[in-house]
């Protein structure tokens, strides 16, 4: 079913195609032909295609390789900017943790259990 229902869109798609076509067809074969505007036309695209972007870069080989050279340099100095600000964030949460580990006794408090265990508890007279 899906099949035939496909079918029938591509027959009256290109039935519809084809009506339009040769109603187009039948237009133009009625217009005069008028070479001196096709040359003028023609000359037109071509030096349009010769001063394009493209045209350049396959002219010359150097300029590519100048273009593609500078465009992979600024895109590799943005990503060490990148990586250097990543760093640079890493290395300043590090020294902020590393201070505040300090701040607490922490370590002093490490120390101590190394040391002696657990501490004892001074005798207090009562």
């Amino acid at each position: 079913m899906d099949i035939s229902i496909a079918f029938a869109i591509f027959i009256t798609s290109f039935a519809g195609l084809a009506y339009i076509i040769g109603r187009k067809l039948s237009f133009l074969r009625v217009l005069p032909r008028n070479d001196e505007a096709m040359e003028r036309m023609k000359q037109e695209l071509r030096e349009r295609l010769k001063n394009s972007a493209p045209a350049r870069y396959l002219h010359s080989p150097d300029l590519l390789l100048q273009t593609i050279l500078s465009k992979t340099r600024i895109i590799s100095l943005k990503a060490e900017t990148k990586t250097s600000k990543w760093l640079e964030q890493l290395r300043q949460k590090s020294q902020k943790e590393r201070t505040e580990l300090e701040g607490d006794g922490y370590w002093e408090q490490l120390k101590g259990k190394k040391k002696g265990g657990k501490k004892k508890k001074e005798d207090t007279p009562a």
